[in-house]
């Protein structure tokens, strides 16, 4: 089981300085996830809830993390996948962030195909 880390710097410190809404970026998170967990449970496979509300810090990674490893078991892709847990991130580093922000989207991407949902 994965352990709760702290963090290299605060996710906060990089919602301040390039003016992005956190509430926003959690909620609308939070109900893709909500998403793909419906749509795994319509074809057979039930997900224990997952709440991705609230602050994001260390404890919010680690669920984060562990649902998109759930997810890569789901659809077959083996081995971890270092880029979902943001524990090491460098949150003072806006380019590293951002990379990270675009991968991540690629992931959801690849999650809407999988499912066959409109992205």
């Amino acid at each position: 089981m994965s352990q709760i880390l702290p963090l290299q710097s605060s996710p906060a410190s990089f919602w301040r300085r390039t003016g992005t809404h956190e509430r926003q970026f959690v909620m609308q998170h939070h109900l893709r996830h909500v998403t793909y967990d419906h749509a795994a449970s319509k074809a057979g496979v039930a997900l224990a809830g997952l709440d991705l509300t609230g602050e994001v810090g260390p404890d919010w990674l680690l669920r984060h993390a562990s649902r998109h490893q759930t997810y890569r078991v789901l659809v077959g892709t083996s081995g971890a996948s270092p880029t979902c847990d943001l524990s090491s991130l460098d949150w003072e580093n806006t380019s590293a962030v951002r990379a990270w922000m675009q991968y991540h989207e690629r992931l959801h991407a690849d999650l809407d195909a999988y499912f066959g949902l409109k992205s």
